[in-house]
């Protein structure tokens, strides 16, 4: 009897944490992050990379994980990806480019989370097609970065609209604004 109520009272401080409730929704969008870059990656034709959805989950991440969770967990789980899936030189770059992303869909959330959704999430796929941009012609020059360059488009363009649309549907529901809105 002793053991459960230490036990109640220890998850119901847990709880009432913010700073840790916040480390585990890190946690969990990191690995939603990951799983969704690497789940059906449809490779770009030149052999530039890969479209995926890990930017939707990036995007989210910035929504309800705030700006430096957020940026912790897409960065961590979209690096992790590129090292899953062999682009272990990207890993760097990317654990900065989408953990601005979701920074970037975080601070224009808090400034107005009404009308700055797909504002938001634009600067933030511009951010990572310029990013790559200027990571890739830095490492093979420019041929090769404006290869890259059209399926960041296309992987953005697609993204934008997913995520704006489940930003949205997440955000009118009221169980899930009771889970994961504590920012």
């Amino acid at each position: 009897m002793k053991f459960y109520m230490c036990y109640i009272s220890i998850s119901e401080a847990f709880m009432k944490n913010k700073h840790f409730i916040n480390i585990v929704k890190a946690a969990l969008f990191a690995a939603l992050t990951c799983v969704c870059t690497l789940l059906l990656p449809v490779p770009i034709p030149g052999g530039s990379g890969y479209v995926n959805i890990g930017d939707v989950m990036t995007a989210l991440s910035g929504v309800f994980c705030g700006p430096l969770f957020g940026f912790l967990a897409a960065g961590l789980g979209s690096g992790l990806a590129d090292l899953f899936a062999g682009y272990v030189i990207y890993a760097p770059a990317t654990f900065v480019i989408k953990g601005l992303m979701a920074f970037t869909v975080a601070l224009m959330l808090k400034a107005n989370a009404k009308y700055m959704v797909v504002p938001g999430v634009l600067l933030a796929e511009a951010e990572m097609i310029g990013g790559y941009f200027i990571f890739e012609y830095i490492l093979y020059g420019f041929a090769s970065a404006s290869a890259g360059f059209f399926g960041n488009l296309i992987q953005g363009s697609a993204c934008l609209v997913i995520s704006c649309v489940m930003i949205y549907v997440l955000r009118a529901n009221k169980t899930v604004n009771r889970l994961l809105l504590v920012v």
